[in-house]
């Protein structure tokens, strides 16, 4: 598949990306982003600029929102989520593996399982607690997350979910900087409570020390006269 578009980097958090050997491609499962020509130019911009690439899919980290939004149980929406993830590896190796580079494929309970996940986990909640501009970030981030949804014409009764997200993905981030040592490669910006954090005194160290080029695309001429 020739990618019909190319990447730029829009944004930079932290240190220097470029000083790292080594990208994490953060898959969100579902979006358009992450399928296709889109993944196809983001796999073709990583061979130029890197000698490593860990690819997360964060597939079991959305059966909090599919508990919020379908109101189905945890089990259930733990097995949907995994599902989705499995779908996406089998959709998506072709354009995978064509990343010039050695590969480590993770799935989001792997990291769940991680020894060090408990201790990034702690690191984020108690940042929370003592913390209430931090708090204060992550419910404004939740607050953007549902307006978003309602304004799709979906009735949700709880932010719960949506908060658990959150703070679930807030800890994966603090456990994948020290594990990793990776810049993060992401279309788009993560979010209110990921990137405001990092002015916050006392903020969990890996959360400060992310290395983030933030992607966007564009389309190629040619694939514009073609559409």
């Amino acid at each position: 598949m020739e990618a019909g578009y190319r990447v730029r980097v829009a944004r930079q958090g932290g240190p220097d990306w470029r000083e790292s050997e080594a990208c994490h491609l953060l898959i969100s499962v579902g979006q358009p982003y992450h399928e296709g020509e889109k993944l196809a130019a983001i796999v073709d911009w990583v061979n130029g600029r890197f000698r490593k690439c860990h690819v997360t899919v964060a597939d079991t980290l959305y059966r909090h929102n599919l508990g919020a939004l379908d109101g189905i149980g945890p089990e259930l929406a733990h097995e949907t989520a995994a599902q989705h993830g499995r779908a996406w590896a089998r959709r998506n190796r072709p354009i995978l593996v064509r990343l010039a580079m050695p590969v480590t494929l993770r799935r989001w309970d792997d990291w769940l399982t991680h020894p060090g996940y408990p201790a990034a986990r702690a690191a984020v909640d108690r940042f929370l607690t003592v913390e209430p501009r931090f708090a204060a970030l992550v419910d404004e981030h939740v607050g953007q997350i549902l307006a978003r949804v309602r304004a799709r014409g979906t009735q949700v009764t709880s932010s719960a979910g949506f908060r658990e997200f959150l703070v679930e993905e807030l800890a994966c981030m603090e456990l994948f900087t020290g594990v990793l040592q990776a810049a993060e490669v992401y279309p788009g910006s993560l979010g209110l409570a990921m990137e405001g954090c990092r002015t916050l005194p006392g903020a969990p160290a890996g959360l400060v020390s992310r290395r983030v080029a933030q992607l966007d695309f564009r389309r190629r001429p040619q694939a514009q006269q073609n559409s």
